[in-house]
């Protein structure tokens, strides 16, 4: 990981470096344009993929902190997402799997680099035929939290993506893999306790793409992502 946040540090400089003088000052970094996240509004879209609109309401209404915050339906997102002062949180789907993604507004071809669209972090929250992941929507919507907090504070994260917010368990900390289990240790927010979450199009382990999460069930903190 620190080999690849090198490699695109490296990428960067050569970029500035070979344009004119004049130039450079338009170059920014992605945790430079994401400064104004918490002074903005998040425009929570509904209606996109319709399993998950009273999951997504009530939860972010019970666990979105880092931001004011507004809902809206898909028609208000396409007028509203090239505004650059607009953050947007929407379900995504690629591949079989739902993505809970956050994004932030703008224009490709914006003469002003800081007004151009920016996709800060995807997490994967059910897949398309297989929705029983979103009883931790609570856990999900914290990592996009934590992620943009951590990409407001570190150019390795901003660059790196969700992986970079993974921190180790604590000595003592107990891992449920079994999927009826690790769904009741939530519910119970139990302490010292980390579940592993496996996310494919249809539920089966087998199929691909697969996601595992692992992450506590009472701060919510990801463990690690694969």
């Amino acid at each position: 990981m620190k080999n690849a946040f090198a490699k695109i540090l490296l990428a960067l400089a050569l970029a500035i470096i070979a344009l004119p003088a004049g130039a450079q000052k338009k170059i920014y970094t992605r945790s430079y344009r994401v400064q104004d996240f918490k002074s903005r509004t998040t425009k929570v879209v509904l209606g996109a993929v319709p399993a998950l609109d009273a999951t997504l309401r009530e939860d972010v209404t019970s666990f979105w902190t880092s931001s004011a915050y507004e809902f809206c339906t898909p028609a208000e997102y396409e007028k509203l997402k090239t505004n650059p002062d607009c953050y947007f949180l929407r379900p995504q789907t690629d591949k079989g799997i739902v993505y809970l993604t956050l994004s932030k507004g703008g224009r490709e071809k914006d003469a002003d680099a800081l007004k151009h669209p920016m996709t800060l972090v995807s997490v994967p929250v059910a897949g398309t035929d297989s929705n029983g992941s979103l009883v931790y929507m609570p856990a999900f919507i914290t990592m996009v939290q934590d992620y943009a907090e951590a990409a407001m504070a570190s150019e390795r994260v901003a660059y790196l993506g969700l992986r970079a917010i993974c921190k180790g368990k604590r000595a003592g900390t107990r891992l449920v893999k079994d999927p009826a289990e690790a769904a009741q240790a939530f519910a119970e927010s139990r302490p010292a306790t980390a579940i592993s979450v496996e996310i494919t199009p249809d539920g089966n382990p087998a199929s691909r793409p697969r996601h595992r999460l692992v992450f506590s069930t009472d701060s919510f903190q990801l463990h690690s992502f694969k």
